[in-house]
């Protein structure tokens, strides 16, 4: 667990200081800065000779003879007490409106989860007062996982800092990955008397710099109340999705995309999920269904896939709209009679219809593809989490002290940028260092059909065989559009039960794109590793054509359909060159062979990983 945290969060975290992270992550947009200021104070004086004096909170005092326990539980009444000091001042006020969550401090108390994994355990947790789970609940006095809106961990000792990192951050990511419903997750920890709040989404994760919170413990106040009295959107819910329970009492999802309501049959994939700061793709199978009774409106089985790309990355459909559209370009030239020839074809795969739809088989339909989104107060948001300010400063774990730097030109010995704290940069400054984390944006996709992975397909070698000529039809369709993959893996290559047989359908295309488009050795890699070509891991050509060979390739090479060759034998398997420029040691282009040579690993994978029984 410890390895698998470390990966989770090598590099995705940054450090800013408290009052910067309650003015980016928790501010309650209900109440301008001076009615924040106005009832932080107010709360304080109330809390003033019972909860509070001169030297901070005196019930959470580290006593060496006290257990941890039984110290922090005193942060309960402390948050009661806060909460009724801000209903108190809403009754003349009416700004905060209703509570959203109470905190509770039962660090032996577990949670029940809808994934794998079972429960958790949190020594703190803001529970929502509105549950998200529909009723009936299972015969357990356990609280949701998916109504804790929040969470905190507790030490008695600055020296177990390392101990209370590993907990919070496997806690957290344990809540991502059990609710499709969430976005991000604020919590905080508390080491001895300094406090740190924490902010955890798909783009990076941000901690607050330590704090003495007996010293500041307006700081703390602040905090209560913005995970009191926040929207359910603001605490980092979607409501877009919603639960509901099935004839068999199992949690199922309603996702809304395009206008559309679709209830989730069965989870396909959540394993991308499990971690912090990624592309967090799910995908199920869904069928749509009535917005309001949640029943069926069809039997017809669909695929929802829910993923946070890069801000600025192209969605799947538009990807694949530009394939076709390449396609279409090519069917208008031979349309026109330009020879075969002049467009690099000695044949067309089938004389009866054009390229475009010969090679629309090959990819899945989609239906729908949108940004998620959501309105407040009449004002359309789309779903997205932004990259950190380029001047924040990495962070380093107490638990991971030997943490690489994901950060590209760090000032030699430090990990700080020369920004001074508390100053604004110029508008043309550039940062010391650039970081590796990005903004992402949350997209959902619907897919026409149910398909399943060659992951999940059982040991036949004729399916096997089908779907390798397939996996090279399709992605030499690609090739003639102008477009790689860059992302061939048996996760990626679906398999359809059709009325003729079998269909492959190449899936994922987010990480395709044109040959035009140069690849810098600093971008980061796509793909599965276990399937990617030799040249692409290493970010350099190696195999180059010989000069002194023919530029024009033999006849037998110049087939455009590889199921035109499916009765040769295997030696005589024809490998679609694509012309490629001698190339230097710096600069490095993906091309069609990559994708080839990745066909040859799956294969490969297949044959050692899929051993027929009968053998």
């Amino acid at each position: 667990m410890r390895h698998h945290l470390r990966q989770s969060t090598t590099g995705h975290t940054v450090q800013i200081s408290a009052s910067t992270f309650l003015e980016r992550h928790a501010t309650l947009p209900q109440l301008t800065d001076k009615e924040s200021n106005t009832l932080v104070n107010y709360v304080a004086r109330k809390l003033r000779g019972t909860h509070l004096d001169d030297n901070g909170w005196p019930s959470t005092e580290i006593v060496d003879s006290m257990k941890e326990d039984d110290i922090f539980a005193n942060l309960t009444p402390i948050s009661d007490a806060i909460w009724m000091a801000c209903t108190t001042w809403d009754q003349k006020k009416g700004k905060l409106g209703d509570t959203t969550s109470r905190m509770e401090c039962n660090p032996r108390q577990r949670t029940n989860s809808e994934v794998s994994g079972g429960s958790m355990m949190a020594d703190a947790q803001f529970i929502l007062t509105h549950s998200t789970t529909p009723r009936p609940r299972p015969a357990s006095h356990r609280t949701d996982t998916a109504n804790k809106a929040g969470g905190g961990e507790f030490k008695k000792y600055l020296t177990e800092r390392a101990q209370n990192e590993i907990q919070l951050v496997g806690g957290v990511a344990h809540m991502l990955h059990n609710d499709p419903a969430r976005r991000f997750v604020i919590a905080f920890t508390i080491e001895g008397v300094e406090m740190r709040f924490w902010y955890f989404s798909r783009s990076h994760i941000a901690v607050s710099e330590p704090f003495d919170y007996h010293e500041n413990p307006k700081y703390f106040i602040r905090f209560v109340i913005f995970m009191t009295f926040a929207d359910v959107i603001d605490l980092g819910y979607d409501p877009t999705v919603t639960r509901i329970r099935d004839e068999n009492k199992e949690i199922q999802y309603v996702f809304e995309v395009n206008g559309k309501f679709y209830r989730t049959v069965r989870s396909l994939d959540e394993s991308s999920a499990r971690d912090v700061v990624t592309r967090a793709t799910r995908v199920w199978a869904a069928r749509e269904c009535d917005p309001i009774t949640k029943a069926f409106l069809s039997e017809h089985e669909v695929v929802v896939k829910d993923v946070w790309l890069y801000t600025g990355a192209q969605g799947e459909k538009a990807i694949q709209d530009e394939i076709y559209s390449g396609l279409r370009v090519l069917d208008e030239k031979i349309q026109a009679g330009v020879p075969l020839e002049e467009l690099g074809l000695s044949s067309l795969p089938d004389d009866s219809m054009t390229i475009e739809e010969y090679a629309k088989p090959f990819f899945m339909e989609i239906l729908a593809d949108e940004v998620v989104h959501f309105t407040r107060e009449g004002v359309v948001y789309d779903d997205s989490a932004p990259a950190p300010d380029p001047y924040d400063e990495e962070f380093s774990y107490a638990a991971f002290p030997k943490q690489a730097s994901a950060l590209q030109g760090t000032v030699p010995g430090t990990t700080r940028s020369r920004h001074v704290r508390g100053k604004t940069p110029p508008k043309d400054a550039v940062p010391d260092r650039i970081h590796a984390h990005q903004g992402r944006t949350h997209r959902r996709i619907v897919f026409k059909d149910c398909c399943m992975t060659l992951y999940d397909v059982a040991n036949n070698c004729i399916v096997y065989t089908e779907a390798m000529l397939d996996l090279l039809e399709g992605l030499n369709c690609l090739r003639l559009a102008g477009f790689v993959h860059r992302d061939i893996s048996p996760g990626n290559c679906l398999v359809l039960n059709t009325s003729g047989g079998i269909q492959v359908k190449i899936s994922d295309l987010e990480y395709a794109r044109r040959y035009d488009v140069d690849s810098s050795q600093l971008a980061p890699l796509t793909g599965t590793p276990g399937f990617m070509a030799v040249e692409y891991q290493k970010r350099r050509h190696s195999f180059l054509p010989d000069d002194n060979a023919p530029k024009t390739p033999p006849p037998q090479f110049q087939a455009l359909s590889f199921r035109k060759l499916k009765a040769q034998a295997l030696p005589d398997m024809p490998s679609l060159p694509d012309e490629i420029d001698p190339l230097g040691s710096t600069w490095f282009r993906f091309n069609f062979l990559h994708d080839v040579e990745s066909v040859l690993w799956l294969f490969c994978w297949l044959l050692f990983n899929t051993i027929p029984k009968s053998l």
